[in-house]
């Protein structure tokens, strides 16, 4: 047996064991290491929905820019369309201002051209020409001192000189 002041040991080298703690003690160890882990776990939990939170809000950011490109894009491609029809009218509209341009010319020329050769042709003969056939054509024949009167003056002076013999 060992003496006063000597330890008893076991055989184990020389140290005792560690003491045991009270059951009280090691429960209420236990549960706050538990409540310790819960509120480990509870703090990385929140860190993990706060961190989704973040990637939802930049992916929907994200997904905002996009939209927001998208509908520049589509608002320049409409403008572009819209002046292309404006120009394609607008050439439209300088073809047929010069088509008709083309013709009213056309038209004024020949208008031109019409009145020249008029104008060569009323010679004093033609218009006489043109009475004899007015008078040639009318359907009814008058008789009478009246019909040279109506004839005109060229006529009556011709008719006379037709008469006389001369030419």
């Amino acid at each position: 047996p060992p003496t006063r002041g000597e330890r008893a040991t076991d055989g184990g080298g020389g140290r005792d064991p560690p003491p045991r703690p009270p059951d009280v003690i090691r429960r209420n160890y236990e549960e706050m290491e538990a409540q310790k882990t819960q509120l480990m776990i509870a703090a990385e939990k929140q860190r993990v929905v706060e961190k989704e939170a973040d990637t939802e809000k930049r992916r929907a950011k994200i997904e905002a820019e996009k939209m927001a490109e998208v509908s520049i894009i589509k608002k320049r491609q409409e403008i572009m369309e819209q002046e292309a029809a404006r120009n394609i009218s607008h050439i439209r509209d300088e073809m047929h201002r010069a088509r008709e341009k083309a013709f009213a010319d056309a038209e004024a020329y020949r208008i031109v051209q019409e009145a020249e050769a008029n104008e060569q042709l009323l010679t004093p003969e033609f218009l006489e020409y043109q009475r004899y056939l007015i008078v040639s054509n009318r359907t009814k024949t008058f008789f009478g001192g009246s019909v040279d009167a109506m004839l005109g003056p060229g006529v009556a002076s011709s008719k006379q000189e037709v008469r006389s013999g001369g030419g």
